[in-house]
């Protein structure tokens, strides 16, 4: 999940993150482009019906206003659905210089509807045990 919200470089040409695979949406419905004056900027991840999980270093110092999320769309730039962001929470110790707790919360003008394309990803069960590794 980190990997996906903290990479926003896309390849030349292409609209995915660099080596990464075209996926279908019905595969990652949580899946949400950030859109920061009307350029992208990141990805993020849908975790309940108003909150979309992103990097901060992607919306730190924009406005909610700056910002809208793009769903519901394998591709980056067309198709899905838009929603404006009413408020953005950047993890009160981000530090823009290492990159520590770069974690932001956007909240969504308007509740989602859940769909097969647009839904909040699910949460871990458990927790992963010491060391372990994301695959």
């Amino acid at each position: 999940l980190l990997q996906i919200v903290a990479l926003p470089w896309l390849a030349r040409g292409d609209q995915r993150i660099i080596n990464g695979n075209t996926v279908n949406i019905k595969d990652a419905p949580w899946h949400a482009s950030i859109i920061v004056r009307s350029q992208l900027q990141c990805g993020g991840a849908i975790i309940s019906k108003n909150y979309i999980l992103t990097a901060a270093k992607c919306v730190d110092g924009y406005n909610a206003g700056d910002i809208e999320v793009r769903l519901g769309t394998s591709s980056c730039g067309t198709g899905g659905s838009k929603f404006g962001i009413c408020e953005v929470k950047v993890h009160s110790q981000y530090s823009n210089w290492r990159f520590d707790n770069n974690l932001a919360l956007l909240k969504t003008c308007e509740q989602l509807n859940v769909t097969d394309e647009i839904k909040p990803i699910e949460r871990a069960n458990k927790v992963p045990a010491d060391n372990s590794r994301a695959n």
